[in-house]
């Protein structure tokens, strides 16, 4: 995650590598004043976010990677308005725009853990969770998308789950950090809203903060069974019905093509 603007900022060449790389009516600019080291991993889907403060947007791209001189490419963007409602509408009403740099649709700086609110000790704030298993099919707003493979009686995406109170009174014994506490206290009072699948349970920080705040395995004592799921929404479907026929996927419709959306 960066900001674009400020101090220390190299005009970057932005250069979508195929044909179709997010909704049509949402294109990225061709140059984005970031910060000279930025560089995307791709061990992680390429994720990149981007937020202007100045123009009130911020820009997830996936599949991302840094190019010789001063040029990333990718294979997918989306726009976000960052005073807007934070998703999409379903695919079933929106299909152009429902698909995202994560598998729900959902925004990748949506529920991130901050360095800010790290050194606070306060996280006042849903988190972002991604898990195993997640349902194939099936999703519930805030989610638009899904790219489950589990039953469909699993966890859908956009799910809003709580860390239960026992957790906390089990938790190992020995010397907590401030930083540690936000985490769970935000988990027990915001609970966390699943964005993705992922091969164990996974909370996101941006790249790059320090160790002295957050750690790999910080809370590797929790277990998918200390959570409770809140009251789910209704289930919706994806693909939806009326875009799948007796052969498969109507012919008439078209996703974007990239981002991890998309059933």
């Amino acid at each position: 995650m960066v900001e674009a603007g400020g101090n220390d900022v190299v005009a970057m060449r932005m250069v979508c590598r195929q044909r179709d790389c997010g909704p049509v009516s949402e294109r990225v600019p061709n140059t984005l004043a970031l910060p000279a080291a930025t560089t995307p991993d791709p061990s992680y889907d390429g994720w990149l976010s981007v937020i202007d403060r100045h123009e009130g947007v911020g820009y997830d791209f996936w599949r991302a990677r840094r190019e010789s001189g001063d040029t990333i490419s990718y294979q997918f963007a989306k726009v976000w308005k960052l005073d807007g409602p934070g998703f999409s509408k379903p695919v079933a009403e929106e299909p152009e725009r429902a698909a995202g740099a994560r598998g729900s649709g959902l925004p990748l700086f949506a529920g991130v853990i901050g360095p800010a609110e790290l050194r606070a000790g306060e996280i006042n704030h849903a988190l972002a969770i991604s898990v195993p298993g997640l349902a194939r099919g099936v999703y519930v707003q805030p989610a638009s998308v899904t790219d489950g493979v589990g039953s469909p009686d699993s966890l859908p995406a956009g799910a809003r789950i709580r860390l239960k109170s026992a957790a906390l009174k089990s938790r190992p014994k020995g010397d907590s950090r401030a930083s540690e506490e936000a985490i769970l206290v935000a988990l027990r009072r915001y609970g966390a809203i699943v964005v993705d699948r992922a091969s164990v349970p996974t909370l996101y920080a941006a790249a790059g903060t320090p160790a002295d705040l957050l750690q790999e395995n910080e809370l590797k004592w929790l277990d998918l069974s200390d959570f409770e799921v809140v009251r789910l929404p209704e289930l919706l479907k994806d693909p939806p019905p009326n875009q799948v026929s007796e052969e498969g996927l109507a012919t008439t419709v078209s996703a974007p093509v990239g981002g991890g959306g998309g059933g």
